[in-house]
């Protein structure tokens, strides 16, 4: 997975926020921005910016599909059911604009992006609108970038921010007025967008060989094992983890580490920073990755 950072129009910007510059229609433009972009909210050092509700940015992106189904004549059931992916990335040496009015200096940075990939007719199931390149950059759409160094801290204030609002929306759906009409929508979020290095720095399991299941190298290639049907099955998940963490924890918070322990801390070294599930990666990358 890669994302690619363009240049921002800092220039524009600050010309165009201007008020001593006479611009026609100007708040004509700045309300009707109003409507396709969330409110963004400085963190971090304050020289970061994201998106703190992950509601409104769920909330516009289905309103602008709804806009467009009309536009094209096509009925939009007041149920819905939305799906998108989410995830994050760090990049380091990025170039510096050098200028005494660039706040920028720091030459690593990390976002968090989500893609639309689908909104359907939660009743007949009908596809109304479907991503047809959701791997595409052109799709990514920004929810936080910071201009830091990928790290474990990080992270966790990455998921702390985001996480817990994702899965209340998972679970109770999202209820909204638009255009004098109100919609119900079910809502699916991936959390797939992110490599293997992200992974087991946030399931703490950066000792680990395979992240969705406890099993070790040499079973991959033991003929009888593969055979076994369920001798590979799923059996990470977050709530595992953290069970585990609570066993293997001393009271400063410290994982107790002995030699060969494999088989009782199946790779865990530190406190995991994700509630999701890691079970995004395939057999395939991850045996390249165990094994290379």
């Amino acid at each position: 997975m890669s994302f690619k950072f363009k240049p921002c129009r800092h220039g524009f910007e600050k010309w165009f926020s201007n008020d001593c510059i006479n611009i026609s229609n100007r708040q004509y433009i700045k309300n009707h921005t109003d409507d396709l972009i969330p409110t963004l909210t400085s963190c971090r050092n304050s020289k970061d910016i994201y998106v703190q509700d992950r509601r409104q940015s769920i909330q516009l992106t289905i309103q602008r599909l709804i806009d467009v189904l009309h536009s094209k004549n096509i009925n939009v059931s007041k149920h819905l059911s939305y799906r998108e992916k989410t995830g994050h990335d760090g990049a380091g040496s990025m170039s510096i604009y050098r200028s005494t009015e660039n706040p920028m200096c720091d030459p690593n940075i990390f976002c968090t992006m989500f893609v639309p990939l689908a909104l359907k007719n939660e009743k007949s199931k009908e596809i109304l609108w479907g991503n047809e390149s959701p791997n595409s950059a052109f799709y990514s759409r920004p929810l936080l970038l910071i201009a830091e160094k990928e790290n474990h801290d990080l992270l966790r204030f990455v998921n702390e921010t985001y996480e817990h609002q994702e899965k209340s929306l998972e679970q109770n759906g999202l209820t909204f007025q638009y255009k004098n009409e109100t919609y119900n929508v079910k809502i699916n979020i991936e959390a797939s967008m992110k490599d293997m290095k992200v992974r087991m720095a946030e399931t703490g399991l950066e000792g680990a060989q395979w992240l969705m299941c406890s099993t070790k190298q040499e079973d991959w290639k033991d003929l009888k094992k593969i055979s076994d049907s369920n001798f590979f099955h799923i059996n990470r998940t977050a709530e595992k983890i953290f069970a585990l963490y609570n066993q293997l924890v001393d009271n400063d918070g410290n994982i107790l580490k002995r030699r060969n322990d494999y088989d009782t801390s199946t790779g865990l070294t530190s406190k995991p920073v994700s509630i999701n599930n890691q079970h995004f990666i395939t057999i395939t990358h991850q045996y390249i990755n165990g094994t290379s």
